[in-house]
């Protein structure tokens, strides 16, 4: 039984919209309050040829509070459409560095191979394929990152917007 907190007071929050508040608990709906998007990471032009590769990039964001950020998920929005292949494939990784200019690490991964995402179509989010917790926490003071890196002779990556989400850790 769902205590009247759940019943009425997060819906009147969140809204009924958001999520079914009957259909989670009463500490998942209390996180998904929590939770808050990064500024979208913009990849603006697709890629001129298959083989090109997206170098180690620094985001807008860097974590502004005093307490760690956990990075809970993140979708990808293409633009077009992007054909699936076992050898010939993209991996889109956002990483996350140690708040002392140590090498980022990643936490998201997207692949577009035929075990991966596989194809991509147009306006249609894409879930990641791997998360690695040890990687996902956002110190205090921390640098999100993103790259697109090619197996065999690559995939044009179209313009895409990589959706971030987060809540306090």
């Amino acid at each position: 039984m769902q205590s009247e907190i759940s019943t009425k007071v997060y819906p009147r929050l969140a809204g009924g919209i958001c999520f079914d508040a009957a259909a989670v608990s009463e500490m998942e709906l209390a996180m998904r309050l929590l939770e808050f998007s990064l500024p979208p990471i913009v990849k603006a032009a697709a890629d001129s040829m298959a083989a090109d590769a997206t170098a180690l990039t620094k985001h807008s964001w860097s974590n502004p509070f005093a307490y760690p950020v956990l990075l809970v998920g993140g979708i990808i929005s293409p633009a077009a459409a992007l054909t699936a292949d076992a050898t010939n494939n993209a991996s889109i990784l956002v990483k996350v560095d140690d708040a002392a200019n140590g090498t980022p690490a990643t936490a998201l991964t997207w692949t577009t191979s035929l075990v991966g995402t596989g194809s991509w179509v147009a306006d249609t989010a894409e879930a990641p394929t791997a998360f690695a917790a040890a990687a996902q926490i956002i110190l205090p003071g921390a640098c999100v990152f993103w790259e697109i890196t090619k197996g065999g002779s690559g995939v044009v990556v179209p313009i895409m917007n990589i959706e971030l989400v987060c809540r306090k850790a």
